[in-house]
């Protein structure tokens, strides 16, 4: 029993952070503007690298937008998200993808 609760509370822990834009009647920039806010507390963004990955987050929360708005499948916004992880990995160093990886911002 111990096991399942253990295991239980590192999965809460692990959804801490909540999915910025599953959050309805947010815009595509809130959506951004938290994400980056997030990015940058916990993975250390450094000052030239903000305004880059604030680009991408907008880029994408508007494609995901658009995608929840048309009743896309979730298939859709995961193949969606997978493209934004594929650039944000282009402006992160690894060490700073890695700790993204783990936070679970997705």
């Amino acid at each position: 029993m111990k096991p399942i609760l253990a295991a239980i509370l590192v999965f809460s822990a692990l959804n801490l952070v909540p999915e910025a834009d599953g959050q309805p009647g947010r815009t595509p920039e809130e959506i951004a503007d938290a994400r980056t806010r997030k990015m940058t507390e916990l993975v250390g963004l450094r000052p030239a690298q903000v305004s880059k990955v604030r680009a991408v987050n907008l880029e994408y929360a508007r494609k995901i937008a658009a995608a929840r708005e048309t009743g896309q499948p979730p298939a859709t916004i995961n193949r969606i998200r997978y493209r934004q992880n594929q650039e944000l990995k282009g402006l992160l160093t690894p060490n700073q993808y890695l700790l993204y990886q783990r936070s679970g911002i997705e």
